[in-house]
């Protein structure tokens, strides 16, 4: 749920409930069109091999950042900031997290992945971790201050993921070394937005760990 996590809360304060369908699809089926990707066949689904994948009138486009850069230009919260620094430091968040996801470490064997897991922990996760303490520490109770954006859905999406135990080999106890980043969990949940997304969608909120 981390990465798609703010595509979905943009397009509800874009769009709200109804102006959006947001459509799961099965192991079995994303399976399928990974196969016609490998293969070099054209994939509606996952044109790039994975998801997620946003439709707007007759155009697909793949990229969460993107997805999510656009629905947060459209919505009253102004998620994605209009003022060039701001947006900017925005945009520094989301690398420094996305960095993190996506040079986790993967293997098919366990105790590989474990080992690799653990050493990725200590090396470059905690580099990432730290540079996200100390920009809150400059600021708070969110990156930009008083403010909400784009940079604290992708934060939270993140170190949500370690709390709740689901990023492997990397226990919630992680998460002690940044009492700041601690505390934005608890403050990002207990925003109006999040709030009215949970009650919105409740089970897909639950999913996310944004309530109970």
């Amino acid at each position: 749920m981390g990465r798609v996590l703010p595509v979905r809360l943009a397009l509800f304060d874009a769009l709200g409930k109804d102006g959006w369908e947001d459509e799961t699809i099965t192991f079995e089926e994303f399976g399928a069109e990974k196969e016609k990707f490998n293969a070099g066949k054209a994939s509606k689904l996952a044109p790039l091999g994975y998801l997620p994948v946003m439709t707007v009138g007759d155009i697909t486009i793949t990229q969460t950042e993107a997805m999510a850069r656009w629905a947060g230009r459209l919505g009253p919260s102004k998620l994605y900031p209009t003022d060039p620094l701001e947006a900017f430091k925005v945009d520094e968040i989301i690398s420094v997290t996305m960095e993190t996801l996506n040079k986790t470490p993967q293997d098919l064997d366990k105790e590989t992945k474990k080992r690799l897991r653990e050493e990725f922990a200590k090396g470059l996760m905690a580099r990432n971790f730290q540079y996200l303490e100390d920009k809150l520490a400059l600021a708070g109770p969110f990156i930009l201050g008083s403010t909400l954006t784009l940079a604290d859905v992708f934060l939270f999406g993140l170190s949500s993921m370690v709390e709740s135990g689901d990023y492997d080999y990397v226990p919630p106890s992680f998460l002690d070394g940044y009492p700041k980043v601690t505390k934005h969990l608890a403050t990002f949940r207990g925003s109006d937005l999040v709030k009215n997304y949970s009650a919105a969608f409740h089970e897909m909120a639950k999913k996310a760990g944004l309530c109970d």
